[in-house]
């Protein structure tokens, strides 16, 4: 199962942390895939990580870092993204699902998981039973709770 942390969580959330740049590495470092938030103003030609706006300026190759999940915050986002060889990305705002750049199912928090083996579970933390087990992967705040678990299940 592919562990995806969310925004550069490990054990919870911590918003000072979240979509840091440096963080974001060391989550990667530490074996974890990650989802970012990315936020592109083509205009300026600025291109930064944060949620709720802009936050962290990167550069375009930071985002073709292996195993990074790219969600674009913007349209500008995803259209530069289309152009570059990026692993994985989407869009999606209050969309229950949508469909990544490569192929998976981006399942919103709380939403009925699809049947597949192609489906990621955001947040499985909110739901009330372990109905991510034929996922092919959950994006969470706790990836080392999850980690801890799936070696338990194994």
């Amino acid at each position: 199962m592919i562990i995806i942390s969310h925004r550069g969580n490990i054990s919870g959330r911590i918003k000072s942390l979240e979509n840091d740049p440096e963080q974001i590495v060391s989550t990667l470092e530490q074996g974890y895939h990650c989802e970012i938030d990315v936020n592109y103003i083509k205009e300026h030609n600025h291109l930064s990580l944060g949620h709720n706006g802009p936050a962290h300026v990167i550069d375009k190759s930071f985002l073709t870092k292996k195993n990074l999940w790219c969600h674009a915050k913007n349209v500008d986002a995803l259209e530069l993204m289309i152009t570059m060889n990026i692993e994985h990305f989407f869009f999606h705002q209050r969309d229950a699902y949508t469909l990544t750049s490569s192929r998976y199912i981006w399942t919103f928090p709380g939403e009925q998981t699809t049947n597949t083996s192609r489906c990621i579970v955001v947040t499985p933390e909110l739901l009330k039973v372990y109905l991510y087990k034929n996922a092919a992967g959950i994006c969470t705040d706790f990836p080392e709770h999850y980690k801890t678990r799936e070696r338990k299940i194994k």
